[in-house]
């Protein structure tokens, strides 16, 4: 059976690749004054940042009805629920060492196709202005927090 942090950590994962899948392109994630800010390009060049009040429209909704994107939508309101339970450095913490992903191509013996990326501790406690430790500290109990409180809507895969 799949732990609830793991079932957590695989969500908080997700997130990105739920938003591409709705709005179609690839999009660049920031962490701003407490919030999970979406920016794409345009094809002339110009960096939209998405205004995600915006999919509360009913003209936005309507356009979700195909199951699969009314599901992921659902993800990504649960996503953005559970990161409000935490105090804003842990939110922090985790959106730059969870959520705010990339692949990159991994030829090497241990893995082929695409690697997850992330920023390393040391990068995000740079970032943070904190140390590694404090950075470290805050995931952990963040994703423990996140385990404790949140009741599922889905189950957790069972293996």
């Amino acid at each position: 059976m799949v732990s609830t942090s793991d079932y957590i950590i695989k969500e908080l994962q997700r997130y990105k690749s739920y938003w591409q899948e709705i709005l179609k392109r690839k999009i660049h994630l920031d962490f701003v004054n407490g919030e999970i800010i979406i920016q794409f390009t345009l094809k002339n060049g110009a960096v939209v940042i998405f205004n995600k009040n915006s999919m509360h429209s009913p003209e936005i909704l309507d356009e979700l009805t195909i199951e699969k994107k009314r599901r992921m939508w659902n993800k990504i309101r649960r996503i953005e629920y559970w990161l409000q339970l935490l105090p804003l450095r842990q939110r922090e913490a985790i959106f730059w060492r969870i959520i705010n992903h990339d692949f990159e191509l991994c030829n090497s013996v241990e893995c082929s196709g695409l690697k997850y990326k992330t920023l390393s501790y040391r990068e995000i406690a740079q970032k943070m202005n904190l140390n590694e430790k404090t950075v470290w500290t805050y995931v952990q109990e963040g994703v423990e927090k996140l385990a404790e409180k949140v009741s599922y809507i889905d189950k957790p895969p069972q293996k």
